[in-house]
């Protein structure tokens, strides 16, 4: 068998930068690629975060709207229950005056007085305003001057 050896001289040099040349585009292309994958990676995970703080901040605000509801039921509830008290308290008031002249004390006095001096317990719902506090999830309320009237 024969080897067949070659002069390489200056070509080789030129073959040598060429093939550098391919492999240094090779490598940058592939640097530049994985660059870009990484980085739309971080945007589309940064994106599906801003996403899912948007759907739990709107989870929260229909929240605090069915909390102001029940409050505003309850409210309108013990207002009413505040006039019917007034309304006793001003009547048993009227039949005592009444009785004062007559000097007899009249029947029903204790039956309107028993219901006129009752107290209304009003108990605001916080349980959504809770949690936000509870979990840090208030941070995701952009308006400061909403986040300080909930802390």
């Amino acid at each position: 068998r024969r080897r067949h050896t070659r002069y390489i001289g200056d070509w080789s040099s030129d073959v040598c930068s060429s093939d550098l040349a391919k492999g240094l585009r090779a490598y940058l292309l592939e640097f530049l690629m994985l660059f870009l994958a990484v980085s739309l990676g971080f945007a589309a995970e940064n994106l599906r975060e801003h996403l899912s703080d948007e759907a739990k901040v709107h989870a929260y605000m229909r929240g605090m709207v069915e909390d102001l509801e029940i409050d505003s039921l309850r409210l309108a509830n013990n207002i009413q229950r505040l006039k019917g008290d007034l309304a006793n308290a001003d009547t048993v008031t009227r039949m005592y005056i009444a009785s004062l002249s007559t000097g007899r004390f009249p029947q029903g006095i204790a039956d309107k007085g028993r219901f006129s001096g009752n107290s209304v317990d009003v108990v605001f719902n916080d349980r959504t305003a809770s949690q936000l506090k509870g979990t840090g999830a208030i941070r995701l309320i952009k308006s400061p001057i909403a986040r300080d009237m909930l802390q």
